[in-house]
């Protein structure tokens, strides 16, 4: 009853200004239910307010951006090279080529393994992959029906924070001119084959660019 007496208190511009203050505080992202559980505030009421809080920052030099479910501030794509240039680094670590190609394909194919990845990009991928895991954008998802059980790998929400995506739905599609690319995006059931074909495969890279102007776009 007190919480519903102090909630009937705060005016709508004030509760705006109390979820900014809290995302801004906040070390990691923030689900709408914690936010609500924190304040004592009805979750709808929490989540209406943050899509109205989410419009007024368009024209601002932050974004309040829902990845994976859960709010985070963010510098705007738009204002991020002087930002940069403010703090001489780059506002998020990137990845190497090799790292990138490699996160392509297990987000494209997924879930896949490591024999499946070496297959697509041609090389062997044990260390970007381990350093993908270490970065935690990829995570070990079950392991596939066939002789030795091989692990199979997925991407993880900090994936979907790294690029600024919602879900994986949000990833661009990828081109079907290669009937073996075509198999790859569309394979039944994700079912890893029993012996992946070696010829004919298109580069890793093609993908590999998509996920690199995600990031670029989305900052």
């Amino acid at each position: 009853m007190e919480g519903r007496d102090e909630l009937a208190k705060l005016d709508p511009e004030k509760r705006l200004a109390i979820l900014e203050a809290i995302l801004f505080v906040a070390s990691s992202p923030l689900k709408s239910e914690e936010i609500a559980r924190a304040c004592g505030w009805p979750l709808i009421l929490v989540e209406e307010d943050l899509l109205i809080l989410s419009h007024t920052f368009k024209s601002r030099g932050l974004e309040l951006v829902c990845s994976g479910g859960s709010w985070r501030l963010l510098t705007a794509a738009k204002v991020a090279p002087w930002v940069e240039r403010f703090l001489k680094v780059e506002s998020r670590r990137r990845l190497s080529k090799a790292q990138m190609e490699t996160l392509a394909v297990v987000a494209y194919r997924q879930p896949v393994t490591r024999a499946e990845i070496e297959n697509y990009r041609g090389v062997r991928s044990d260390r970007p992959l381990s350093q993908l895991e270490d970065l935690n954008l990829v995570r070990c998802v079950g392991r596939a029906r066939i002789p030795g059980h091989p692990i199979q790998y997925g991407t993880t929400n900090d994936f979907l924070r790294y690029f600024s995506i919602n879900s994986l739905e949000d990833l661009p599609e990828i081109s079907l001119e290669s009937e073996v690319l075509k198999k790859i995006k569309t394979s039944e059931n994700n079912k890893v084959p029993e012996s992946p074909q070696k010829v004919n495969l298109p580069p890793s890279k093609s993908l590999s660019k998509l996920l690199d102007k995600i990031k670029r776009q989305r900052g």
